[in-house]
This record gives structure tokens, C-alpha cells and sequence, in this order.
């Protein structure tokens, strides 16, 4: 027996989805170890500026129009398509990116030009800003093909681009201090991307080629979906990136400092739900193409979201007990630990609708879900405002804003889910279905014992204890399914 375990560990381990995630855990335990140097390296001053550098690379991430999305769901998502049409959507899409990469340079030496760029003069951007577009440019590419790459199953190549750039990073910290120690990160950053891009050209599962022309039916259908995918995760990824900007502009250079190591914190936490997500998003899509009736459909989001789920409320309580340790080492961002505590809860509200923000788009209602994002942007802008320059609250209250924002897009998605799946005739039902009392009272318990201000390490115990001893069979259930999935190659199969 204890063979027959010890075998299906060693097949789970070999791989290529397990190995990614060990390679993901290891990339963030080593970038989570460089931030932390970083932090201290660069001061709280230099970090924040360097915090600004990466909101910048996050808005210009947005600037293709939406076709890496879009190349994306098209290609998970087509029953029957064959190698020859794989190739001209790729070859459309890279083509695409080539005249936004023109664009975006000329757009920023006209801003450099008319004095634009002297706005942002608080975060010295003038001084750097050439070299944060081609970044930006790099990485657009880059996400293409790991899209592509993680279609095919090849997890490979996307391990390397994930290591390089982190080791370029965690080397650079050993040499330089204070501004030398910015330079070099944002040099680290363009070495890594390169190196990245030049792999995946040379290991490219499609035939690439440049022609500067365009299909236009392919260029139709990628920028029509690309678009509303592209307005979706905008919407999304404003919820935090508004706050972010809100704090950049109302608070000091060192308050948005400690915001962005909150932000930074809460990311590396749920690490291991980035790669599930990762690796299931294009695979849902394809199940749900593939499934014929919504019993089906009902039963495997089911199972899909218990597992999410679990381990996201897992994750999230667990690290509760570690966190305040990390702020015993750097104590002058120990202010941040309300906001990134408020972060952690926003997460488990944007894990919660997983399952029907899929099936929405495999639908193709990704203008609702644009809408839906656009509400709550809406909520994140208008609450901080209020709480920023009416009420006059720390920075703390822009956090609650971003869990305001995430609990009403969290119900909406919710209710236009049900819609299509039709799994509940009324309210209640479907609010008890989505805030079970196993997974909601351990949080309240948090938050009261956090009014008592306690010890940091108190509250986190006992709603962990709370939550294990209230989901014992789901945490056992969301472990053996998970490796199940794991351990299926499941890739997207492409017509000869």
C-alpha cells in the first residue's frame, strides 16, 4: 500500500503540470526572498519607485487590443481546428503586436516631447521611461507565447521564462544598493524577457512567420473578442490597479511604498492558485465546449470549485500564521499588515466565482463580464474618494474599498452564472451555494478577534484550526481530486 502511494507520488512529480507548479513555488519563493531584499536594498523610497515601474508595466501589459486573450480562448475553445489555421491566427496576432510596438514608441517620445511625462516627475519616470516601453513591448510577445505553449502542454519553456527573470533579479541584489540597485533591476527584467522570447521562438509548436499582413476575417475575430476579453481583464485587474494609482497620487511615495508591499504579499500567498489557474483555465474552456448538457456542465463546476475553493481558503488562512513573521524581519513596513490582510479576503472573493466567470466566456458574454468589471472599478474610485478626501482615512480604507468592489463583482458574476446554468430557482439557495457557512464563518471569526486587536498570530490560528475542523472532508477530497487532475495530460488537440 505504502508502495502504491509512494509510486503515484514519483508518477505526480514527473509530470509536466506538477513540475511547473514546483517550478512556479520555487520562482516565488526565491522572487518572494528578492523582494524582501529589495525592499531593504532599495528603501522605502527607491521601492516605491520601483512599485511604480511595475503599475506602469501593468497598464502598458493591456496595450494589444486584447488578441493575446483572444488567441487564446479561440484556439482552446475551436472543436476542429487544423495546424495550417493554428498557424495564421499565431502568425495575425504576432503581426498585430508589431504595429501597437511602433505605436507605443512613438506615443512616448511625443509625450517625452510635450512635456507630458513631467507630470509623473514624483516617480522620476522621465529618467527611465524608453526603457520601461520595451519591456513592456517583450512581454507582450511573451504572454503570446505562453499561451500558445500552455495550449500545447509544452510547460517547459514557460518554466524558463519564469526562472530567468526571477534569477536575474535575486543575482543583481547581491552588487548594487539604492538607485544603482533600480537600474539594475529594470536592466534584469529586459535580459530576462529577451532570453525568454528568443526560447520561444526557436521552441514555437506553430510555424512562425512575419509578413506585416493580415487574414481579414482572423484579424476580425481576434480583435472583436480580443477586445471585450481585453475590456474583461481590464476591468479586473483595475479593481487593484485603480487602488494602486488612488495611493500613488493622494498618499506619499513611502505610503505607496507599503501598499505596494501589501499588494506584492498577497500575490505570493496565492501563488499556488495562480498556477491551478493557470493550467485549468484553457482546459475548462475546452470541457465546456465539449460538454452537451448543463447537468454535466452543473456537476463538473462542482467539482471544480470545491477544489478551488478549499485550497484557496486553505492557503490564505495558512499563511495568516506566517505572515507576521515577515514583518518582525522588515519592521518598517509593519503598518502594511491591515491592508494586506484586507487583500487576502479580496482574493478569496475573486476565487469564489472561478468556475462561472469560465463558463461566462466560453460563452462568449464577455461584454457582460466587462460590464460587471466596469461596476466595480466603479465602486473601487468612488469608495476611495470618499474615504481618501472627504473622510480622510489611511491608506488601509483603499484596501476595504478593493474588498467592497470584489464582494459586489463577486455577487453579479454569481447571479449571471446561475442564469445559464440554472441550478437555483431562488435567492437564498443560491447565496448559501456561494457563501457556505464552512467557508464563511471562519472569517468572520477572524475579523472579530482582529477588533480586539490581539496578537497577529492568535486570530490566524484559530480561524485556520476553525476552517480544518469544519471542512475535513472537503480538504481531503479537493487533495486526492486535485492530483487526479494533475496527473491528466490534458492538452488541446490540434487537427493535422
Amino acid at each position: 500500500m505504502q508502495n502504491k502511494g509512494f509510486l503515484k507520488l514519483v508518477k505526480l512529480l514527473k509530470t509536466d503540470s506538477s513540475q511547473y507548479i514546483i517550478t512556479k513555488y520555487f520562482a516565488y519563493g526565491l522572487r518572494f526572498i528578492t523582494a524582501l531584499i529589495i525592499a531593504k536594498n532599495l528603501s522605502v523610497y527607491y521601492f516605491g519607485i520601483y512599485g511604480f515601474v511595475i503599475l506602469v508595466l501593468q497598464y502598458l501589459s493591456y496595450t494589444n487590443f486584447g488578441t493575446n486573450y483572444s488567441f487564446n480562448v479561440i484556439l482552446s475553445t475551436d472543436k476542429k481546428i487544423y495546424t495550417e489555421k493554428a498557424n495564421l491566427l499565431l502568425s495575425n496576432t504576432l503581426n498585430f503586436n508589431i504595429y501597437v510596438s511602433i505605436l507605443l514608441v512613438i506615443i512616448a517620445l511625443l509625450s517625452s516631447a510635450l512635456g507630458v511625462l513631467g507630470y509623473l516627475h514624483k516617480y522620476l519616470f522621465g529618467d527611465y521611461y524608453l526603457l520601461v516601453i520595451f519591456i513592456a513591448i517583450i512581454q507582450n510577445y511573451n504572454v503570446i507565447f505562453i499561451n500558445l505553449f500552455r495550449i500545447y502542454g509544452k510547460l517547459f519553456e514557460i518554466n524558463f521564462n519564469i526562472i530567468i527573470i526571477v534569477l536575474s533579479q535575486f543575482t543583481v541584489t547581491f552588487f548594487y544598493n539604492g538607485k544603482e540597485l533600480f537600474w539594475a533591476l529594470l536592466l534584469s527584467l529586459t535580459f530576462g524577457n529577451i532570453l525568454s522570447l528568443v526560447v520561444f521562438l526557436f521552441k514555437s509548436p506553430l510555424k512562425i512567420f512575419i509578413n506585416f499582413k493580415f487574414q481579414k476575417n482572423i484579424l476580425k475575430n481576434l480583435l472583436s473578442r480580443g477586445i471585450y476579453l481585453l475590456l474583461y481583464n481590464l476591468s479586473f485587474y483595475l479593481i487593484i490597479i485603480s487602488a494602486r494609482t488612488i495611493v500613488s497620487y493622494y498618499y506619499t511615495v513611502e505610503d505607496f511604498s507599503l501598499f505596494t508591499f501589501a499588494n506584492s504579499l498577497s500575490n505570493a500567498v496565492l501563488m499556488l492558485l495562480a498556477s491551478l489557474s493557470f493550467l485549468f483555465y484553457p482546459k475548462l474552456l475546452n470541457k465546456f465546449s465539449n460538454y452537451k448538457n448543463l447537468k454535466d456542465i452543473i456537476q463538473f463546476m462542482r467539482k471544480i470549485r470545491e477544489i478551488y475553493l478549499t485550497m484557496s481558503f486553505l492557503i490564505v488562512l495558512s499563511s495568516l500564521l506566517f505572515i507576521p513573521l515577515i514583518f518582525r524581519i522588515l519592521p518598517k513596513y509593519e503598518h502594511a499588515y491591515f491592508t494586506l490582510e484586507i487583500m487576502l479576503i479580496a482574493q478569496l472573493l475573486i476565487s469564489n466565482n472561478f468556475d462561472y466567470t469560465i463558463l461566462l466566456i466560453q460563452r462568449k458574454k464577455e461584454k457582460l463580464l466587462t460590464v460587471f468589471g466596469f461596476i466595480a472599478v466603479g465602486i473601487v474610485v468612488i469608495t476611495s474618494i470618499i474615504f481618501v478626501s472627504y473622510l480622510h482615512l489611511s491608506f488601509d480604507f483603499v484596501a476595504v474599498s478593493i474588498l467592497l468592489s470584489t464582494f459586489g463583482y463577486n455577487i453579479i458574476v454569481i447571479f449571471a452564472g446561475n442564469k445559464v446554468t440554472k441550478q437555483f430557482n431562488n435567492i437564498l439557495s443560491l447565496l448559501n451555494y456561494a457563501y457556505p457557512c464552512k467557508y464563511t464563518l471562519p472569517l468572520i471569526v477572524l475579523f472579530v478577534l482582529q477588533i480586539f486587536k490581539l496578537n497577529n498570530f492568535v486570530p490566524g490560528i484559530i480561524a485556520l484550526v476553525l476552517f480544518i475542523y469544519m471542512n475535513k472532508k472537503e480538504i481531503k477530497y479537493s487533495i486526492k481530486e486535485g492530483i487526479t487532475l494533475l496527473l491528466k495530460k490534458d492538452v488541446v488537440k490540434i487537427m493535422s
